[in-house]
């Protein structure tokens, strides 16, 4: 089935080169009940567009810093290619034999990656749709994954409670890491300075240094919540989301947070 286009669509309003796109672009919310995923301007909270075309819930959303490219999956076992110029699919991935629930793009190569429900890491050419790698050695739900230009390339994080580095040309796990004690439900590389990364769980925040992945130190020990995602921007000021609701803010270096509930600057109404 392929993904439709509704909402604002006046080429004039949406679409363009991938500058433009990304000026547009500043967040795609997506919506779990009506299996849409839809597109806002942050700065004035307008909804440009809105597309359907998944069957089950969406649970992973993943921009191309180098295409016009926006790739979705979810619990249909679909991943989906959708060039953002036209408003429509392109391209699809078959392969995950259970939900999929993370996305990531490759910096420099035109490779996507994605993880799911089936306990693998699936490694994509994102034009020939080849499947590439499959990166085989979690024992649960992969749920995040981030990619870098240099070793290690790609590391995930899963609902077993490890996080492990991988060779992209050789597709075999380089190391693993085994600090946690709960499920690994995200992570995120700095923008800016890619020596070092952080992953949440039930528990806490934990900082890790890349390429060796030594433990740094715990940046939110006493959350109230599950972390469900988190992002960082390239002022160091990192912004993560709980099953609550919440929006906890990091400033500087992460060690101060704090915590938005109901104020915000934009509001986005479905």
């Amino acid at each position: 089935m392929g993904m439709m286009a509704d909402g604002v669509s006046d080429a004039d309003e949406w679409g363009g080169s991938n500058n433009d796109i990304e000026k547009q672009l500043a967040s795609a919310y997506i919506h779990k009940g009506d299996r849409t995923i839809k597109i806002w301007d942050v700065a004035t909270g307008k909804l440009l567009l809105t597309l359907t075309g998944h069957t089950g819930q969406i649970r992973g959303l993943a921009i191309s810093s180098k295409h016009t490219y926006m790739f979705s999956a979810g619990n249909d076992k679909e991943v989906k290619c959708s060039d953002l110029t036209q408003n429509k699919v392109v391209r699809s991935y078959p392969g995950h034999l259970s939900s999929v629930y993370c996305l990531a793009t490759h910096p420099t190569l035109d490779v996507l990656l994605t993880g799911g429900r089936d306990s693998v890491c699936r490694i994509w050419d994102i034009r020939t749709q080849t499947h590439v790698h499959a990166f085989l050695g979690h024992h649960s739900t992969v749920c995040s994954v981030f990619t870098r230009p240099t070793d290690p390339q790609v590391v995930t994080g899963s609902h077993d409670a490890t996080i492990k580095f991988w060779d992209l040309r050789g597709g075999k796990a380089m190391s693993t890491l085994t600090h946690r004690k709960k499920s690994v439900r995200a992570m995120t590389l700095h923008p800016k300075d890619q020596q070092c990364f952080t992953s949440a769980s039930v528990d806490n925040i934990k900082k890790f240094s890349l390429p060796r992945g030594e433990f740094l130190h715990n940046m939110l020990a006493r959350q109230t919540t599950i972390v469900n995602t988190m992002a960082v921007n390239g002022e160091g000021v990192m912004a993560t989301g709980g099953d609550n609701g919440s929006l906890v803010l990091g400033l500087g270096e992460w060690p101060q947070f704090s915590t938005i509930t109901n104020n915000c600057t934009t509001r986005f109404t479905l």
